[in-house]
Parts: C-alpha cells; structure tokens; sequence
C-alpha cells in the first residue's frame, strides 16, 4: 500500500484558524452531493476527503493519512484514490506553507484581511 505523510496540527493559531474555516466550506460544498451516492461523489470532489482529514486534525492535532484512508475505506467500501491524494497534497501544504504550491481552488484564509475577502469570495459566514 501506498505510504501517506503523517500530518501534524501546528500550535500556530492562525493556522488553525484557517483550516476551521476551510472546514466549514468543505461541508458546504458537500451539501450539493447530500443526494448523491458516496462513490459517485467521491469521484466527482476531493471535498469529502479534505473535510474528513481536517476534522480529524483539529479533534486528535495529528494524523496519520496512511491510516486514515484504511479507516475510511472500511467505511466507506470504496474511495478514489487520487482524489484522496489532492486532499492530502492540499491540506498538508495549507499547514506546510501557507498554501503557496496549491493551484487553483478558493485558497487558504491566512490573517483576518484574507479571511474577510475569502468568506465574500466563497460566500461563507
């Protein structure tokens, strides 16, 4: 089986800020797939994989992704592995840096000046 990094949950409050508020918009975003069979939505978004792994950041502040997809595969039966890998790439390199090598997407709500302008751009309260 593939290896994944362990991730661990920096003491940097902003950062963990940042990711309670990616959090919230990974969960409204799934709810455009609340009707949609789990393998089909794991398919179509990496959303599902990234609002798993961040919740469990900030529950346990570590995790060990290797361990996490096992977890998820014996509960959810099947999973698409790429996209489980871009939420991996994509979480770690919020907490690594910033999000300074992640393309695409709504970015990382780091200090409150970008956070404000994030939540208008994502439409999140």
């Amino acid at each position: 089986m593939e290896e994944f990094p362990k991730i661990i949950l920096p003491k940097d409050e902003k950062i963990v800020r940042a990711l309670e508020e990616k959090l919230k918009e990974y969960r409204a975003r799934l709810k455009a797939y609340d009707y949609t069979h789990p393998e089909l939505r794991n398919k179509l978004t990496s959303s599902w994989y990234k609002a798993g792994i961040v919740e469990r950041l900030l529950k346990d502040r570590e995790l060990n992704t290797s361990q996490f997809l096992s977890e998820l595969k014996e509960k959810e039966g099947s999973l698409d592995l790429d996209n489980y890998k871009t939420a991996v790439a994509v979480i770690n390199d919020y907490i690594e840096t910033g999000g300074k090598n992640v393309n695409g997407g709504t970015g990382f709500p780091l200090g409150e000046e970008k956070r404000e302008a994030w939540k208008k751009r994502v439409n999140i309260d």
